[in-house]
């Protein structure tokens, strides 16, 4: 008879559907990494989550509605083929309906943009919301400017825009001070001004001598057109280095196989190849000085360009840069591509404020200004070294995108001199960036079949396929530059990257009222002004040619795509500068993660011995502690026991 504990059979019990409460399994990796896909569904979730209205005040939600129906309008008016046109004769009229359109699309542009600047200041930093009055200040000085100026203009029309003016200023003045119902005072502040625009619009509307609607064109659309030209880049290297930022601290996160970066270099090459070959000229005849193979000369520059951004961007990876002196940097670049837009800009403010007689004008922006490619040489150099040899700008955005800049354009600069202005016939030396971007694509392929071949990466993979993808969409970007808005099917393309940027860019949600409204109106704001100014641009006839779009690709894609590529720093991330990078065949065949990355690459846990004061088992990426030493062991102090439980 058995004497042991007779097992007892275990009944099934029924399943129960799991607790609210219970925790979720994790979706990261032991590291803290994760998927691409996890990233990009968390990632469009939350782009439609901002344009969501939960949480922001009715009134930030009525502007922005306000703001998507001029959207609407404006999308429709470059959509409809024929209606966008340059006016033909020397001067706008009224009698022509495309100087009509142009004309209240720049009434819109400014209304709109006073209105949702003035909203935006106002609900920003306490600073910000000084600059905001004067905003209004401006807006009514303008307005009034333009309506005062000319013969026989009602007293009715004056008042109206002078009181539309006088109440915007006063509710920012309030708005400075009342924090409750700041939002309320900024967006009422803003209808305000779009009233005093709309007040403008009409008197240009209905007067007969037209002084209104001329002048507006005469003062108005010249900004339009610098804010194309040169604003815009501006603005979209501040955006893309923040996004960049965001983006690197999401990226390194993710887990990548070694074969990814093999497959985007690969595809890229080809796509590479076959727009310097066979469909160069797929843009026009302009665009093979950019996809052209080129001469044989020109080949070297091309391999050094591509070794020196592979080398700095794979530099950043082991000692991240700090996002500082980009701007100064990419500025420099933009002058010296439009240097005969910044004539023009001269030329402009010497006829509005020292001279009316427009060959004066010229001859004093000649003697300021020369023309020719010479000014841009010696310009370079003194503003190009500013960022590489002040200390501020070391281990810094700025100081690559000067370095860069400098191998760039100096050779380019130096040919355009010597072929056009001193008239020497020699062979082009300088590369065309798809030249340097098919060497930067070279090398990126090589090392990426290097680092899988040996398990090992030489570079990290993340940087790899930023190296395979930046240059390439770069490259492809500048037929979105106005140069090349010339027929409807590419206006339709601007209003279809319009609608994803509605879609895909703004800012995030703060939590406070003033951070909601501001989320939700900034990407209408934003989108508004695009399409304002494309039509404006478009009906003046201005930087509507190739060379523009051909001149800005060469000297700014490839000193744009090495910043963009290059690893930004991270305070959150300081812990992990000298850690391993876990290999996704590794995690996925349940092995404990590796290093597969060269010192230096990011990492989810540090890789030396990690103390674990709770007494626990050590993590992923910890080394196991030493064995004990020799000889004998003091015996360890006995414990004492623990308190008796209270009683109840």
């Amino acid at each position: 008879m058995p004497t042991g504990t007779i097992p007892q059979q275990q009944q099934q019990q029924p399943r129960q559907p799991p607790s609210p409460s219970a925790p979720r399994p994790s979706r990261r990796a032991p590291d803290g990494r994760t998927t691409l896909a996890r990233v990009l569904r968390a990632w469009w979730a939350g782009r439609i989550r901002r344009l969501v209205p939960r949480g922001v005040p009715w009134t930030a939600v009525a502007f922005a509605v306000v703001l998507l129906a001029a959207w609407v309008l404006l999308a429709d008016i470059l959509i409809t083929p024929g209606v966008v046109m340059e006016y033909p004769g020397e001067t706008p009229s009224r009698d022509w309906g495309h100087d009509v359109v142009g004309w209240i699309a720049l009434q819109i542009t400014f209304g709109l943009g006073f209105a949702s600047v003035t909203m935006l200041l106002l609900t920003g930093k306490p600073w910000h919301r000084w600059v905001a009055v004067a905003a209004t200040v401006l807006s009514s000085a303008i307005t009034l400017e333009v309506v005062v100026s000319g013969p026989g203009q009602g007293l009715p029309w004056i008042a109206g825009i002078g009181a539309a003016g006088l109440a915007a200023s006063s509710l920012a003045a309030l708005a400075v001070f009342l924090a409750r119902p700041r939002v309320h005072l900024a967006v009422a502040s803003g209808v305000a001004l779009a009233i005093q625009w709309g007040l403008v619009t009409w008197v240009g509307a209905v007067e007969p001598t037209q002084w209104v609607f001329l002048k507006a064109w005469t003062d108005l659309a010249f900004p339009v057109v610098v804010v194309v030209g040169f604003v815009a880049i501006f603005a979209v290297a501040l955006y893309a280095q923040q996004v960049h930022g965001r983006a690197d601290r999401i990226g390194r996160r993710i887990l990548l196989a070694s074969w990814v970066p093999i497959v985007a270099a690969a595809v890229a090459l080809a796509v590479v190849v076959v727009r310097m070959g066979p469909l160069s000229r797929l843009f026009g005849e302009l665009d093979a000085n950019l996809w052209g193979i080129g001469p044989w000369q020109s080949w070297p520059h091309a391999a050094f360009v591509g070794a020196l951004v592979v080398w700095l961007v794979a530099r950043s990876g082991r000692r991240p840069l700090r996002p500082r002196g980009h701007l100064l940097a990419i500025g420099t670049l933009a002058v010296v591509a439009g240097w005969a837009l910044v004539s023009f800009v001269l030329a402009y403010l010497l006829l509005t404020f020292v001279t009316a007689d427009g060959d004066e004008a010229a001859a004093i922006t000649a003697s300021i200004i020369p023309p020719g490619n010479i000014p841009g040489l010696a310009l370079l150099p003194i503003l190009l070294l500013v960022p590489i040899l002040v200390p501020y700008f070391r281990r810094s955005t700025g100081r690559v995108g000067a370095i860069v800049g400098l191998a760039v354009a100096l050779p380019l600069q130096l040919w355009l001199v010597a072929s056009i202005d001193l008239d020497l016939r020699i062979p082009r030396f300088t590369a065309s960036p798809s030249q340097m971007a098919f060497a930067i694509l070279a090398a990126v392929l090589a090392l990426a079949i290097v680092g899988a071949v040996r398990g090992r990466d030489v570079v990290d993979r993340h940087l790899l396929l930023r190296l395979a993808l930046v240059p390439v969409l770069t490259l492809h970007a500048g037929q979105l530059l106005p140069g090349v808005w010339k027929d409807d099917l590419e206006q339709a393309l601007v209003v279809a990257l319009s609608l994803a940027g509605l879609f895909l860019l703004g800012a995030p949600r703060t939590g406070t009222k003033e951070g909601n409204a501001r989320a939700i109106v900034i990407p209408f704001a934003a989108q508004v002004a695009v399409l304002g100014s494309v039509i404006v641009a478009r009906t003046m006839g201005a930087l509507t040619d190739d060379e523009t779009t051909t001149i800005s690709v060469l000297y700014l894609t490839i000193p744009l795509s090495a910043v963009l590529c290059c690893r930004i720093e991270d305070a959150s991330d300081a812990w992990t500068h000298r850690a391993s990078t876990v290999d996704l065949q590794t995690m996925r065949r349940d092995r404990a993660p590796g290093p597969v990355v060269a010192a230096g690459g990011w990492g989810g846990a540090p890789t030396g011995h990690v103390p674990q004061p709770w007494g626990g088992r050590p993590g992923p990426g910890t080394a196991p502690a030493p064995p004990p030493a020799p000889g004998p062991h003091p015996a360890p102090p006995p414990q004492q026991p623990s308190p008796p439980n209270p009683p109840r």
